[in-house]
C-alpha cells in the first residue's frame, strides 16, 4: 500500500464524518410562510389625470396606500416532499456505508502490510542463517 493511497482513504474517512447529519429539512414537514408589504406613494398630478378642477384650497397632492399580504402552504398532494425526506435519509445512509466500506479497506490494507512485513522478516532472518552458515 502506498503512502498516497492510505491519505487518499484517510481524507475520505474525515470528509465522510461530516455528512452524518439529516438536514433539517428532511426531518420535519415544510412550515407556512407568511409575507407582507406596504407602500404610500404621493403624487402631484392624479386631479389633472382624471380632468378633475379642485376647489380653491384643496391641496393638489394625492396620495394612494397600498397594502398587501399572503401567506403559502405547500401541500405535499404528490409526496415530492416526503420523497426528498426519504431521499435525504437514503443519502445519509450511503455515505455511512461508504465510510465504512473505506475503513474496511484501509484496516484490511493495513492487515495485509503487516502481514508482508511478518513475511520479509522471516525471509530475513533465513538469509542471515545461510550467510552465516555458508561462511563456516
Amino acid at each position: 500500500m502506498t503512502h498516497f493511497r492510505a491519505g487518499l482513504l484517510v481524507a475520505v474517512v474525515s470528509l465522510s464524518f461530516g455528512c452524518r447529519d439529516v438536514p433539517k429539512s428532511a426531518e420535519r414537514p415544510p412550515e407556512p410562510q407568511i409575507g407582507y408589504e406596504a407602500s404610500a406613494v404621493q403624487s402631484k398630478g392624479l386631479a389633472n389625470t382624471f380632468g378633475i378642477t379642485l376647489p380653491p384650497g384643496q391641496s393638489p397632492l394625492s396620495t394612494v396606500y397600498l397594502g398587501d399580504a399572503n401567506m403559502t402552504w405547500e401541500i405535499d398532494l404528490w409526496g415530492r416532499i416526503r420523497r426528498s425526506s426519504e431521499a435525504a435519509t437514503a443519502q445519509l445512509f450511503a455515505s455511512e456505508e461508504r465510510r465504512r466500506a473505506v475503513l474496511l479497506s484501509l484496516v484490511s490494507d493495513v492487515a495485509q502490510a503487516y502481514f508482508e512485513l511478518i513475511e520479509l522478516d522471516a525471509l530475513l532472518t533465513i538469509a542471515r542463517e545461510v550467510e552465516v552458515r555458508s561462511r563456516r
